[in-house]
């Protein structure tokens, strides 16, 4: 039974690692944030001209600007 639990921790290990936001970002993916609230952006029509944005990727990070609505 020690076995079987143990095996267990390691499978929710795995499963919380490959879920962290850092893994995300491992893979190629990227986290938008506004720059003056730093709420994360979700969708591309929250966005206004002229808004600045962080755009957040594994290893760094990049300012940028929108420069129209959807």
């Amino acid at each position: 039974k020690l076995k079987d639990n143990k095996h267990r921790i390691e499978l929710l290990k795995a499963e919380i690692e490959g879920n962290s936001p850092l893994s995300i970002l491992q893979r190629g993916f990227a986290v938008v944030t506004d720059k003056k609230t730093g709420k994360m952006i979700k969708s591309a029509k929250k966005l206004k001209a002229d808004q600045l944005i962080d755009i957040r990727f594994e290893k760094d990070k990049i300012l940028a600007q929108v420069k129209e609505d959807i």
